[in-house]
């Protein structure tokens, strides 16, 4: 179960736009937002999930975000990346891979906020643990 969610961005301004669409739609959620010039490996290791989205690859603010991932092991968390240009995505994707952490869906690519939000609640629903029903279970399912 997702109790925790981290949404780290750069200090671009399209990004801190998408992590507050993306905070407004995990109301129920502890939902926390750190610019990566104030990250600290406690940030990551608090969070269930965590959302990573930059403007641009390689922001200054990701340096200590870079060092990181290579000496982290996150591989109890998911997360997901999102930014407006395919290189960033792309840099994201490649930065998260030595820490272990599993990507859930595909990297949003694009600014319209209305569908970072939809991405980010189905991301959400696919880190959920799967139910699978068993024949014990359908049938107290069904019972009256």
């Amino acid at each position: 179960m997702v109790k925790k969610i981290l949404i780290l961005t750069d200090e671009a301004a399209s990004s801190r736009a998408a992590s507050l669409a993306i905070s407004s739609v995990l109301l129920e959620r502890n939902v926390t937002t750190v610019c990566g010039t104030t990250l600290q490996g406690t940030d990551i290791l608090a969070a269930d999930f965590c959302f990573f989205g930059c403007e641009k690859p390689a922001p200054p603010s990701f340096a200590y975000l870079e060092k990181l991932m290579h000496h982290i092991n996150l591989s109890l968390r998911s997360c997901a990346v999102f930014s407006c240009e395919p290189e960033a995505s792309a840099y994201l994707t490649k930065l998260i891979a030595d820490s272990g952490i599993k990507m859930k869906g595909c990297p949003f690519v694009g600014s319209n906020l209305s569908e970072l939000k939809i991405w980010a609640q189905r991301c959400i629903l696919n880190s959920l643990p799967q139910i699978i029903p068993t024949a014990d279970t359908a049938q107290k399912t069904h019972q009256v």
